[in-house]
């Protein structure tokens, strides 16, 4: 089993907030900049989620075929 890769979710937090920084000059209000920070966030734990529910099922599957 591969351990999972998680530099990929750490870089997409990064840009999303350096993109939440830069688009704050363009935002209307606060909560505007908090709903795009929210639901990147919320895009990516999602994103984790999935991969990792692979990963572990993959891991189960791996173990399964070793015993056999």
């Amino acid at each position: 089993m591969s351990i999972l890769d998680t530099t990929k979710f750490v870089e997409r937090l990064r840009q999303t907030l350096k993109d939440t920084k830069s688009l704050g000059v363009g935002m209307k209000s606060p909560s505007e900049k908090f709903d795009y920070l929210f639901n990147r966030c919320t895009d990516i734990v999602r994103d984790y989620d999935v991969d990792f529910n692979n990963k572990l099922e993959e891991f189960w599957n791996d173990r399964e075929t070793k015993k056999k």
